[in-house]
């Protein structure tokens, strides 16, 4: 796949995994009342279907098709109106911002981790995957990728236990 034809693909996986984001979660509240949390969960598969489904094979009709006709004809027309020289040079600078911008979001999110974590204080390992934090804001978290681990504050276990009002 060249960069003239790369274009058009990202802005199509684009539109197509939005499109599947908003669809589900604007059904993510009726689905959790009918269904239940896991069918919440598993909505979120549509996403990656979406991405997926771009990729088969599409079969051209004479008759262009409403939704999908109106997407990829914006796309087209893109991509013929600039000449074949120059279509290279915008698709790659234009994947080249999007990758730039992929990689100083991912640096944003490590170092607001980061702080977050200096910002819990001392942590103690109780043993059981659980740690306790000195600070209490913004906990009970779970922190960590490879290794998920439960922050809790240090004076939870030190709380006394409250019954509901109505248990006897």
């Amino acid at each position: 796949m060249d960069s003239a034809e790369l274009y058009p693909w990202l802005v199509e996986a684009t539109l197509t995994t939005s499109a599947a984001m908003l669809a589900v979660l604007a059904l993510r509240k009726p689905l959790r009342a009918a269904f239940g949390a896991g069918v919440c969960r598993v909505a979120w598969s549509a996403v990656p279907v979406a991405l997926l489904a771009i990729l088969l094979p599409v079969v051209e009709a004479d008759v262009p098709t409403a939704p999908l006709a109106v997407i990829r004809a914006p796309i087209r027309m893109l991509a013929a109106e600039v000449p074949r020289g120059t279509m290279p040079g915008i698709a790659t600078s234009a994947c080249i911002a999007w990758a730039c911008g992929c990689a100083m979001f991912a640096v944003f999110l490590a170092w607001q981790q980061r702080r977050f974590v200096r910002g819990l204080g001392k942590l103690l390992d109780r043993g059981d995957g659980v740690l306790l934090a000195e600070a209490v804001a913004g906990l009970p978290a779970v922190i960590g990728v490879w290794r998920p681990r439960i922050v809790m504050p240090a004076d939870v276990l030190s709380c006394p236990a409250t019954t509901p009002p109505n248990a006897a």
